[in-house]
């Protein structure tokens, strides 16, 4: 009598070679009772009805972006472009990029750093030259060249006293920071004047004819903010990226980002190795670290003055996937043209060879510290699978369309395809509506006992407790159709040892698998069986 089988659950593991102790698909499972095996818990949906994400981020509030659409808690505000969408907060203020709207959580009232930009015809001038045009006229201010005009209310001309702002004419961009302000009414005009450090016009005024009566130019204003693919918070910073640049904002101050006076609290920029184009960036454990497909960069030092970079060549994130990239466990767990990928500072370790050989792409991930969650398509289907940090094991619930998964107060929660919100892993709060329930399933890989030769079923022994449904066992005896050999009962909160009895056969390999509804908990799956004859007579192949 030989008894053989799973006594502890290996979690998911779909390698045709797959140890004997591990599950080669599953439904809905979790390792929320290792080594037994149980369901996943039951989820919280909080609201159902967004459509075409393109960004959310938890605070305070749900801040969600669905449908061309900014909506906090749930109420509509404002519309922004098409695409997909950057957030990230210093203090109050959201910053959502790459549309370069700030948001202010508190009071619920947001600006359009874009709407800030200003169109004129650049007009050269002379101190004292105030009448008979409109529009954005440079001023030789006492022989320092430092000084505009711009035709406009104070309402109108947003820029203030140290932004840094952009001025596109002729041979620009030329990047400027505003010393001084003034608004005046001039003739039944408004007007505003921006005063800059001495000459920083210069350049400028040579680009645009120096007479009245010449052609003149057109020009721009606008802050000198960066276009950036990435952007997140780190240390009271705003951090972004857009192919080989890094940019870091002024300290505290999300809306400046070309202040280079290397003081503590300016801004900071580097440039990458040629070749690497930054594919993902977060901060992890307090550093801002960029990701690109073959190499990693940290920055590392106090403030702009000692900022330096670290370069590693290793594993990075793929291109595309930085979607799947999430902080948790004291990894960063990402998508690399490999696989999965945890990565803790130092040379990142695949993880995802248990998932199957399948290339994988398209993910979105987020993790609660402890588990990280990973939607992507595999194999033909959408897969919402789990990386438990504790047991090193994956599991796979279902088929999830993630469109962002992120940390809500206490709560890790998902927002699908579908536009439905709802908790993933422990529900901390009784908010929302419950999940009704949910069937799970879970099939073992091929059992073949340590032999080569054939085996002779007697018995499956199922240890379980199961206080609510029914589940029911089945066979597959050398991956022939699955056969129902049993049902497992509610135990009415007692532990409980089934003996099922199969038909005798000979086999050589053995899969077994349960399904049902209800809140089981499987503390071992075991066989027993009798040894059968060596080799079936004149047989010299077979095939499994």
């Amino acid at each position: 009598m030989a008894y053989r089988g799973n006594y502890q659950f290996g979690g998911y593991d779909a390698r045709r070679a797959a140890e004997e102790g591990a599950i080669r698909d599953m439904e809905n499972m979790s390792l929320r009772a290792f080594p037994a095996a149980a369901p996943r818990k039951k989820r919280r949906y909080f609201r159902v009805g967004y459509t075409d994400i393109g960004g959310a981020y938890f605070g305070e509030r749900d801040y969600i972006v669905s449908g061309g659409v900014f909506y906090d808690g749930g109420r509509a505000m404002f519309e922004v472009d098409a695409g997909t969408k950057q957030m990230a907060a210093l203090g109050d203020l959201l910053y959502i990029f790459p549309d370069k709207i700030v948001y202010d959580t508190k009071s619920q009232t947001y600006e359009d750093l874009n709407a800030a930009e200003i169109e004129y015809t650049a007009i050269p001038g002379t101190s004292g030259e105030y009448e008979g045009f409109s529009g954005f006229r440079l001023y030789n201010n006492g022989g320092a060249k430092n000084k505009v005009r711009l035709q406009g209310s104070g309402d109108e001309i947003r820029f203030v006293v140290d932004d840094i702002i952009e001025i596109t004419a002729a041979g620009g961009p030329y990047i400027l920071s505003v010393l001084a302000r003034e608004e005046v009414q001039e003739d039944g005009e408004s007007y505003v004047y921006l005063t800059f450090a001495d000459n920083a016009l210069s350049a400028l005024w040579g680009d645009i004819a120096s007479s009245v009566a010449s052609i003149a130019a057109s020009a721009k204003l606008r802050y000198a903010i960066p276009d950036m693919d990435f952007v997140f918070a780190s240390d009271n910073r705003l951090w972004g990226a857009k192919g080989r640049e890094i940019y870091a904002s002024r300290l505290g101050d999300g809306k400046t980002w070309q202040d280079y006076d290397t003081l503590a609290t300016s801004s900071w920029a580097a440039t990458t190795a040629t070749g690497d184009t930054i594919t993902a960036a977060l901060d992890f454990s307090g550093t801002p670290v960029f990701f690109c497909e073959n190499a990693i960069y940290k920055i590392y030092g106090e403030n702009p003055k000692e900022y330096e970079y670290a370069r590693s060549s290793a594993i990075g994130v793929m291109a595309g996937e930085h979607r799947s990239a999430a902080v948790g466990g004291g990894y960063v767990f990402y998508l690399s043209r490999r696989g999965v990928c945890a990565y803790t500072g130092g040379i990142p370790q695949v993880i995802s060879d248990p998932l199957g050989e399948a290339h994988l792409s398209g993910g979105v991930g987020g993790t609660d510290g402890v588990e990280y969650y990973l939607s992507v398509p595999e194999a033909g289907r959408h897969s919402l699978f789990v990386w438990d940090t504790r047991h090193n094991l994956w599991v796979r619930e279902d088929g999830t369309r993630a469109e962002y998964i992120g940390m809500r107060g206490k709560n890790l929660c998902c927002i699908d395809a579908s536009g439905a919100m709802f908790t993933l892993g422990d529900a901390w709060d009784t908010g929302g509506a419950e999940e009704n329930g949910f069937a799970w399933y879970m099939e073992s890989g091929d059992y073949n006992d340590g032999s080569v030769d054939t085996k002779i079923a007697k018995n499956l022994i199922v240890q379980y407790e199961l206080p609510a449904g029914k589940a029911e066992v089945l066979v597959s005896f050398d991956r022939e159709e699955w056969v129902w050999v049993g049902d497992l009962f509610q135990t009415y909160g007692q532990r409980m040892t089934t003996i099922i009895a199969l038909d005798a056969r000979r086999y050589r390999t053995m899969r077994v698998a349960v399904r049902g509804e209800g809140d089981i908990i499987i503390y071992y799956l075991v066989r027993d069986a009798a040894a059968g004859s060596v080799r079936a007579g004149g047989e010299n192949n077979v095939y499994l």
